[in-house]
């Protein structure tokens, strides 16, 4: 079985969902904590539009964001996907003002929100501050990422920059080079990997933009995986009933930006699957 990305961190003060705050100092979080806000975000809701500023980042917990790139004509394909293993409008950590494509939620859910400034705010308070435990216990290196010694905010901001770098990248390739049916199980992991529970709430509708092709293809391409017993599909619920199975449908790239994630910020301290 592949190894997910994902996992609640427990704490004194309960569970931390994200993972990138969970791999922050018990001193660290608490310079964030006063400016955190726990929003509900719905599926569709557009986080940003191309262009727009970024006032707000999100830490989702239970949301799922999709970064869309959008053509003159109008139409779009996801390049990006960020659920609680990352951050969302991240990039005004390396200096961005405005995001470069639309965002929005494709699975509804919670998320800790925050104003740019205030995180630019903490980011200047830890630039540099490494040396400190992690108070969450997580103390292991693993390969270039993050031990827990050195989990200073502006690390891990930096580190997850490269991580989703290295997710659109492999997108790009997978788009271009593997059948739509690898694709789409790639894509039915990553939800999985950051939903709660088998059930993922979508539309082969949702489905097939976005992975930037017609419905009849992701119709061709769900059915196959149905026939397997790989899934169910039932009024825009698809359920994942044989995950190993699913795993060994998908082409290489779903491993590939698994293994880069945990390569540059280390394996979650538990794992959900």
């Amino acid at each position: 079985m592949l190894s997910s990305i994902i996992a609640p961190s427990a704490t004194s003060a309960g569970p931390i969902r994200n993972h990138l705050l969970s791999l922050l100092s018990v001193k660290e979080l608490g310079l964030l904590a006063p400016d955190l806000e726990d929003v509900e975000l719905a599926a569709g809701d557009i986080l940003y539009r191309a262009g727009a500023p970024i006032d707000f980042v999100y830490f989702p917990e239970t949301a799922v964001a999709s970064m869309i790139r959008r053509m003159t004509d109008g139409a779009g394909i996801e390049v990006g996907t960020i659920g609680c293993e990352g951050i969302v409008g991240g990039s005004v950590a390396l200096g961005a003002n405005a995001m470069t494509t639309e965002c929005l939620i494709q699975v509804g859910g919670h998320a800790n929100r925050m104003s740019t400034p205030a995180l630019l705010a903490a980011i200047a308070l830890t630039v540099g501050g490494g040396g400190h435990g992690n108070g969450h216990g997580n103390g292991h290196g693993n390969g270039n990422g993050v031990p827990g010694a050195e989990a200073t905010l502006s690390r891990v901001l930096l580190l997850y920059a490269q991580a989703l770098f290295e997710q659109c990248a492999q997108t790009a390739a997978c788009n271009r080079l593997h059948a739509l049916e690898q694709r789409c199980a790639r894509w039915l992991l990553m939800m999985h990997d950051r939903g709660e529970g088998d059930v993922l709430i979508l539309t082969q509708e949702f489905l097939s933009y976005m992975l930037g092709v017609r419905r009849a293809g992701v119709t061709e391409a769900c059915g196959t995986l149905m026939r397997a017993g790989l899934i169910r599909y039932r009024h825009g619920r698809i359920t994942i009933s044989d995950r190993t199975g699913l795993e060994a449908a998908a082409c290489e790239c779903f491993q590939v930006a698994v293994d880069a994630y945990v390569l540059l910020l280390g394996p979650a301290p538990a794992t959900i699957r």
